[in-house]
């Protein structure tokens, strides 16, 4: 009895274990990225360029590898001694044959190969110095000999001229700086190929750790995507597995990071979020840009006439001022952001009769509220706006002066603006922006010029004006709205 006792609890036993590992093997796998080794080759030069462009730009990528602190980059001193023992040739090194033999005596994963194909430098019409350099990069898999990514990166660069730096320091200049762009672009290449992969370690309200941290080169405001096993994709006549999708259930910004793990903030979810959870990088230029439309609180008192004295000649001048209390603008704005907020040059384009005017400035904003994609911030910006009016054909009545002129105004002015931003963010790319403030600009003198044929004009000085008009005021409630696009 006792017997058939233990045979039906091992037989259950037996029958939990494989039910529960059934369950557990349709769980997805938490992968934690390591560091993997790669290789770099000389790049190859098809062109006769005069400057070892190709090592230069080698010696720049194995630099870039090294400071992402993702890979562990194979020495070149151990690539030299290698080929010397397989009798290779820097030419043989070249094709992908070769440099995956060399990858595997290494143990490197990925080797990295290409070729400079445009590379030039040389003086411009203004006598300073301008270049392009163009490089194609192969990424190649060792195990499976396969080309896994490729592409091109050109950039370009120049510099003006100068009388006390020499031409050769010059050229020299021009060179490091198309070098160190194309270091920037095969970075942001690098970190799309090689997303890193990791999970939340503890999670507290919005606030996660992450088993990661500069050991892998993360820094402050990388981005990650929570995601969870999504739906299958199934040959519906074999009934195989073709693709798992994933599915993003959360948006998290770094804000923190130590030698091992890193803190960040949850800014977006639809999801639960437990330890355990999987992170995907999301490559990101945290950079911004947004068009946005509004008003801004223009005032000019309405001016119908003003008399001048010129020396010997007197008349009037219609000016035909309307009288404005705001203006339509039409804004672009971009810059960098962060978790925090965002720094940004606005560029905007006033429109109003008869005035039209830009206004440029430059700030920051904090943002201090966040629920969910509804986010809250304030800042301030300083700057400057200029305004230019033409008010068409007016009558002089001066004698022999043709009544056909036209008359022109324009004015600059200082100052700042503080305002509050309400975002509503559609995704992690896209959102929508309400942006409401007070600007305060100095008031402005109008400068005015006059023209009364086709070859006579003059400026005319407010000193000699009977009725000056007012200076132009921007001072006021600003209110815009618009979308903004990150990349």
């Amino acid at each position: 009895m006792t017997g058939k006792i233990i045979s039906a609890a091992t037989c259950l036993f037996i029958i939990f274990c494989f039910v529960s590992g059934t369950v557990l093997a349709e769980e997805p796998e938490i992968e934690l990225s390591k560091k993997e080794k790669i290789i770099v080759f000389p790049f190859t030069e098809p062109g006769n360029f005069g400057y070892k462009v190709g090592q230069a730009v080698a010696d720049t990528i194995i630099t870039e590898l090294i400071n992402m602190g993702r890979f562990e980059v194979a020495d070149r001193v151990n690539i030299e001694k290698i080929m010397k023992e397989q009798t290779l040739g820097l030419s043989g090194l070249m094709s992908e044959e070769n440099a995956v033999e060399v990858g595997n005596l290494l143990g490197a994963k990925t080797s990295i190969m290409g070729s400079v194909t445009g590379f030039n430098v040389g003086r411009n019409k203004k006598e300073g110095y301008d270049g392009t350099l163009t490089v194609d990069i192969k990424v190649v898999d060792v195990e499976t000999s396969r080309i896994e990514k490729a592409a091109t990166l050109g950039v370009s660069a120049s510099i003006g001229a100068s009388k006390t730096v020499s031409d050769s320091t010059l050229r020299e200049t021009v060179r490091k700086k198309l070098l160190k762009k194309v270091s920037g672009k095969f970075f942001h290449k690098m970190r799309d190929y090689f997303s890193l992969k990791t999970y939340i370690m503890t999670i507290k309200g919005r606030k996660v750790s992450i088993r990661m941290g500069k050991d892998m080169g993360i820094k402050k405001n990388f981005r990650f995507d929570a995601v969870r096993k999504g739906a299958e994709v199934k040959d519906p006549v074999t009934g195989e597995i073709l693709e798992v999708k994933t599915d993003r259930i959360a948006h998290i910004w770094v804000t923190k990071v130590d030698n091992k793990i890193s803190y960040g903030r949850v800014t977006s979810g639809k999801g639960t979020l437990t330890p355990g959870t999987q992170l995907v990088e999301v490559p990101t230029l945290n950079v911004f840009t947004s068009i946005t439309g509004g008003i801004y609180p223009f005032v000019q008192e309405p001016i119908t006439t003003a008399t001048y004295d010129d020396g010997p000649d007197e008349g009037s001048i219609s000016f035909n001022f309307n009288k404005l209390t705001h203006v339509p603008v039409i804004g672009f704005e971009s810059g960098k952001q962060s978790y925090w907020g965002t720094t940004s040059l606005d560029f905007n384009i006033l429109i109003g009769s008869p005035i039209l005017g830009l206004k440029i400035t430059a700030g920051g904003l904090f943002d201090f509220i966040r629920l969910g994609p509804v986010n809250l911030g304030i800042g301030a910006r300083l700057g400057g706006f200029g305004a230019f009016a033409s008010l068409g054909k007016l009558g002089f009545d001066i004698g022999q002066i043709p009544r056909t002129s036209g008359l022109t105004a324009a004015c600059i002015g200082f100052g700042g603006e503080i305002l509050a931003r309400l975002n509503i963010n559609f995704s992690r790319a896209l959102a929508f922006s309400v942006n409401c403030g007070y600007a305060l600009f100095t008031n402005t003198e109008w400068g005015i010029s006059a023209s009364w044929g086709e070859e006579d004009s003059a400026a005319i000085s407010t000193e000699y004006l009977a009725q000056k008009p007012d200076p132009l005021k921007l001072q006021g409630l600003i209110l815009r709205a618009g979308f903004n696009w990150s990349f």
